[in-house]
């Protein structure tokens, strides 16, 4: 894990050095000096966004990987995620007023973005919080083409493009189950070097005590991937074995029940955005004649971990006028108690 996390690749490849100087602050000018505070309301600033930040974004986004050289252990140099949630926003802002003057090729060119960002980030194996921010970005785009599409702006070719460019990037749930085994492989690998167990506040220890402790994170390990299978979640066997570790062990661990649903729960979405679409679609009919408990099976065939997974996290309500496609309520539970969150919907 550590090999493929720590894995070298061609810089021509790699978006992250573009966007680098921006996310490090230096944006071009007519922007300002605060990425984070930055907002396209002036025509100005508008202009130039379009003219000098766009093209930066097109090419950092675009590229088949996005990552930062950095060493799978507490305390790594890492991304500026706040600042890519700060582009991410732009983007989407910028989306909203070319919809607004029925400007929907330009509008759809920067949707496309915050999705390929996510593909390109997940193109290397991904920490538990840094999925959470991948799948964010490729949510931005969700959101904006749901309501989109709500509103009437999606023409069936505009439909079909944006069916295809979700699918392109698609998100497989082996990745998304492999984030947990990323962050004990740092938890492990930090505990394991005197300069890793400083960045965790951990001073020293005894050789005998620091073996216990990697059994502990092991056993814990153990449990948390358990989170990530599709049946109905059993947290309390989880925090019953954080509970039984030494304090400092307890204190490595996040709340992995819920940061597992909130990933599941993107991924859901994002599936079933993509489901969605296709079913609304050019070749809606075709999906339409198949019935709903085989659909999400037959759509995904392509992925299977991917199709056994979500047969178990949605279901696909479809009458003659509206497609619901829902998160069963015993994988969600807790984002929503008694609630099934709704995670595309078309009248």
């Amino acid at each position: 894990m550590t090999e493929s996390y720590e894995a070298e690749v061609p810089a021509a490849q790699n978006g992250y050095p573009v966007l680098e100087p921006v996310l490090s602050g230096k944006l071009p000018e007519g922007l300002g000096d605060d990425l984070e505070m930055l907002a396209l309301d002036a025509p100005e600033q508008i202009a130039a966004f379009d003219s000098e930040l766009l093209p930066i974004l097109k090419d950092g986004m675009s590229k088949p990987v996005f990552r930062a050289k950095t060493h799978l252990q507490a305390g790594g140099a890492d991304i500026n995620y706040r600042g890519l949630r700060a582009l991410v926003g732009l983007l989407i802002q910028r989306a909203d007023q070319r919809l607004e003057k029925k400007e929907l090729e330009q509008a759809l060119e920067l949707v496309e973005q915050p999705l390929k960002l996510a593909g390109a980030m997940q193109s290397r194996p991904e920490t538990v919080s840094v999925n959470l921010f991948s799948a964010g970005y490729a949510s931005s785009s969700i959101a904006w083409i749901q309501g989109a599409l709500e509103a009437g702006e999606l023409k069936p070719e505009a439909v079909d493009r944006l069916q295809k460019l979700l699918s392109q990037h698609s998100p497989g749930y082996s990745h998304l189950s492999q984030t947990i085994t990323v962050d004990f492989a740092q938890l492990t690998n930090s505990l394991a070097s005197e300069e890793g167990r400083g960045m965790m506040g951990i001073g020293q220890v005894e050789p005998s005590t620091l073996e216990s402790w990697k059994q502990q994170l092991l056993d814990i390990h153990e449990q948390a991937a358990k989170l990530y299978g599709t049946a109905p979640m059993d947290a309390e066997a989880f925090n019953q074995t954080v509970l039984k570790a030494s304090g400092p062990i307890q204190g490595l661990v996040i709340d992995y029940p819920a940061m597992a649903t909130m990933q599941k729960r993107y991924f859901a979405e994002y599936k079933a955005t993509e489901l969605g679409l296709a079913l609304v679609g050019p070749e809606g009919g075709k999906w339409k004649k198949t019935p709903a408990d085989k659909l999400v099976a037959e759509f995904f065939a392509k992925d299977p971990a991917s199709a056994a997974a979500l047969d178990e996290l949605i279901k696909v309500e479809i009458d003659q006028e509206t497609i619901r496609i829902v998160g069963r309520l015993e994988q969600f539970e807790l984002l929503a108690p008694g609630v099934e969150p709704v995670l595309f919907e078309h009248r």
